[in-house]
């Protein structure tokens, strides 16, 4: 060999690159919104405790948040307003969930919580106390004094069923 080259790139994880990563990780999986895991992430839950319930029969519910109305709110005041009210709505369905549960922004204007090893009367008083909390939480901010009584909150749920897909839950 008469003359030649080696290029070297160290990949091992040092402090730059392991901050990078995060930071990915962050983006991957996290509503930068609202703070909340995304939809990216329930999905991936979603199949994990899918795969649990087929070998375990451990049961779990979801429930779906949906901020009815939440458009002409972000219409007539803007999108800052209307994130403000997602912030705040994100952190009172947060905080009002067991340790456990799984609260994510599904959508623009919908939150999913999965809540492992429940049953149907549970999911049912949890969706009760979601939907108060939801609407206290989007009333109930640093600007309670907009007029933002058009919002509405419409909850749908289900106990998770033998056939159960990923694809299936998300109808």
């Amino acid at each position: 060999i008469v003359r030649a080259v080696e290029i070297f790139s160290d990949l091992s994880p040092t402090g730059d690159n392991t901050k990078k990563m995060k930071a990915l990780a962050t983006l991957a999986y996290f509503d930068l919104v609202t703070g909340l895991s995304n939809r990216r992430y329930a999905e991936s839950r979603l199949a994990v405790m899918l795969a649990e319930y087929e070998k375990n029969l451990s049961p779990f519910g979801l429930l779906l948040v949906n901020l009815v109305g939440f458009k002409a709110l972000n219409d007539r005041y803007g999108q800052e307003v209307g994130d403000q009210i997602l912030r705040s709505v994100a952190l009172g369905i947060a905080t009002s969930v067991g340790p456990s549960d799984i609260v994510a922004r599904w959508d623009g204007v919908r939150f999913l919580v999965i809540i492992p090893n429940t049953k149907k009367s549970l999911l049912l008083l949890l969706a009760d106390k979601l939907r108060d909390v939801a609407i206290k939480s989007a009333l109930h901010n640093e600007l309670a004094d907009l007029e933002v009584a058009e919002v509405q909150v419409a909850i749908a749920g289900t106990i998770v069923q033998n056939n159960d897909s990923v694809s299936s839950l998300k109808k």
